[in-house]
């Protein structure tokens, strides 16, 4: 059996902390989903949005993580897998997916994992994520990548684009 995962692009993915109001009778899952729509200004369902839970801010508020996911890029990415003829079996953010990868950490004093940052420069962005053990802290994608770095040692060396980057992976 040929079973797959795959992540979606940080630069296909909106990433924000919010703040917000229990509601009963509301899932949060829903009023999440419906507060990233409207920042976006787009329909609910045009999005497959993910949330996490950070910490109780009052006694009605929290704070959540919250990632959001074009739908049609979802749906691109579960049809290439099955024209692969692949089973697909998961789409992660590139933040779920940089934990995933990190492994289990070894436990402190007190029996929990330690508190880690996790920094991912890809070419075109950065990936930042705080957590404890899988339990996501702080999230941010940051549009500053390898690319720009490369670029900036180009200009000042008068190198090439691969030069400089071979000169920034050699530091």
């Amino acid at each position: 059996h040929r079973r797959s995962r795959s992540s979606v692009p940080a630069g296909q993915m909106f990433c924000k902390h919010i703040q917000m109001q229990k509601i009963d009778g509301v899932k949060p899952d829903e009023m999440v989903a419906a507060t990233i729509a409207q920042q976006m200004e787009c329909d609910p369902k045009a999005l497959i949005v993910r949330s996490n839970e950070v910490r109780q801010v009052s006694a009605n508020k929290t704070e959540i993580v919250c990632f959001a996911l074009g739908r049609p890029m979802v749906d691109q990415l579960m049809m290439a897998m099955k024209n692969a003829k692949l089973e697909p079996v998961g789409i992660h953010t590139e933040v779920h997916a940089l934990l995933k990868g990190a492994g289990v950490t070894t436990p402190n004093e007190s029996g929990e994992p330690p508190c880690v940052a996790h920094v991912d420069l890809g070419c075109g962005s950065t990936k930042v994520v705080v957590a404890r053990g899988e339990q996501i802290l702080f999230a941010r994608v940051v549009g500053f990548g390898g690319l720009r770095l490369d670029k900036a040692i180009a200009k000042q060396t008068q190198l090439s684009i691969m030069k400089a980057r071979s000169k920034r992976l050699a530091l």
